[in-house]
């Protein structure tokens, strides 16, 4: 019976509460098969992403070549001019878009002054020299009489009251210092404006001693001989910065030199053409950079680009690659696609030019140039605008509908997940019911089993205890 007792003990003996089972571990295990798929969702909402994103910088590098394309579009691109002067320390010149081309001389014969007058000297800056009127006139403006009373009747005090009035002079003391004696300081008056339209008249109605005014720097407006000989023409301006002596030419006067000649050569400035067509360049080949990096597949690693095989994707670059580099049909002009003006695709897929002589050549030729790109109905900047609008539309452009698709998978994928977790949950919630249960039958089994073995213990020591007995009698 002894041997039973221990067999039944074992039977019943658990090493946890209850069955002695792991439950949490059981239940783990059989929880992670249930949400097995949840990772593969998460895997693929990462894929998601990662093409969101690669449309997203797509989309990016398409609006920036159409930024591009729109500078070509731009008329004045092909206007501008440039102005070189032989003579840069005496002249320089600024050329507006569309102006005149050709070659002029002149020569600068004067410099624009600023009338600049000076009184008597005076001993002492305070002295006082009598109440009354300053009045001043400027060119053709007049201004109300200044006012001097005793306050501000010495030479600082109507310096100040002139400059404080603002009547298009500026006043300031002259110190000619001590060897000067009596002529020490002297007022002085300024001009703000130049030429002879700035000529200052200044009158002084004061009851002691009146500043007399001369001349220090006459009034004078710029000279400037258009042409040579007896038919040369005189163009004065009352600034060194002269307009109208040639049409659409702004001359900026640095110094006078009479009679000497200048050669003003007036030209085509091709450099905005030039940096126009490089940057449409450049943001093409970025772009290319971005296709090819979403389409890329490595062997060797067996990795991918984000949107390798899209067939979205490849489609669009299709089309870009042939709206710009396909011949076109442009009326009037020499020009029918970039490779007419040395510009071609390379080994790499890239645009350059690949032909610099050509390339010059149709930049001499800026109509033409002008006519490629801006056709109205074949023109390269054209038709890009048109097709980056379209593909970059949000209410249906390619882009946009690419991003839709991969918004609506990732959403799908997050509601897969959703479902996956809350089957996982009402399954764990059930298992959990029944290994309580269970926890709770086994527990009732293992008392009732301790139960039986005590009496089965107590049964075999009193069955020995009377053995014992009837052996001593």
């Amino acid at each position: 019976m002894a041997s039973t007792s221990s067999s039944t003990g074992s039977i019943f003996q658990f090493s946890g509460i209850g069955s002695g089972f792991s439950t949490d571990t059981i239940l783990q295990k059989m929880l992670d098969v249930e949400k097995a798929p949840i990772a593969g969702f998460q895997t693929r909402q990462a894929e998601v992403t990662k093409q969101q994103s690669a449309w997203r910088n797509i989309n990016t590098r398409v609006l920036a070549l159409g930024t591009a394309a729109d500078k070509l579009k731009t008329d004045d691109l092909y206007a501008t001019r440039q102005a070189q002067s032989s003579n840069t320390d005496v002249l320089t010149a600024t050329a507006a878009s569309g102006g005149t081309i050709g070659n002029f001389t002149l020569s600068v014969e004067s410099l624009a002054q600023n009338h600049q007058q000076v009184s008597q000297g005076f001993a002492a800056q305070d002295s006082h020299l009598g109440t009354g009127t300053i009045t001043l006139k400027v060119g053709p403006a007049s201004f109300n009489p200044i006012k001097i009373d005793s306050s501000n009747d010495t030479l600082t005090g109507i310096r100040d009251a002139i400059n404080k009035a603002n009547p298009g002079v500026t006043a300031s003391i002259i110190d000619a210092g001590e060897s000067a004696g009596a002529n020490r300081y002297r007022l002085s008056l300024s001009s703000n404006t130049s030429g002879t339209a700035g000529k200052i008249d200044a009158t002084f109605s004061l009851s002691g001693t009146n500043p007399a005014m001369s001349d220090l720097v006459a009034a004078q407006d710029a000279h400037v001989k258009l042409g040579t000989g007896a038919n040369a023409v005189d163009v004065y301006s009352s600034t060194n910065t002269v307009t109208g002596a040639v049409d659409g030419v702004t001359l900026n006067l640095n110094s006078a030199s009479p009679g000497t000649a200048i050669n003003l050569r007036l030209t085509q400035n091709t450099a905005p053409v030039r940096e126009a067509v490089q940057g449409f360049l450049d943001q093409y080949n970025s772009l290319s950079d971005v296709f090819n990096a979403n389409n890329s597949y490595d062997k060797d690693t067996q990795s991918s680009g984000a949107l390798f095989g899209d067939f979205a994707m490849q489609s669009l670059q299709g089309d870009i690659v042939s709206k710009v580099t396909n011949s076109r049909d442009i009326k009037g002009g020499s020009l029918n696609s970039l490779s007419s003006m040395g510009i071609s695709l390379d080994d790499k897929g890239k645009l350059a030019i690949t032909d610099n002589a050509a390339f010059e050549k149709a930049l001499a030729k800026p109509e033409d140039v002008k006519k490629l790109f801006t056709d109205s109905n074949h023109g390269i900047a054209t038709n890009m605008r048109a097709y980056v609008d379209q593909q970059t539309s949000v209410t249906g452009g390619a882009i946009a509908l690419a991003d839709k698709q991969l918004s609506d998978q990732y959403d799908d994928l997050t509601a897969s997940i959703t479902r996956t977790q809350a089957k996982a949950d009402r399954t764990e919630q059930r298992l959990r019911e029944i290994f309580l249960n269970l926890e709770t039958a086994l527990s009732t089994i293992k008392s009732q089993s301790s139960a039986i073995s005590a009496q089965l213990g107590s049964l075999s020591s009193g069955s020995s205890s009377s053995s014992s007995s009837k052996s001593s009698g």
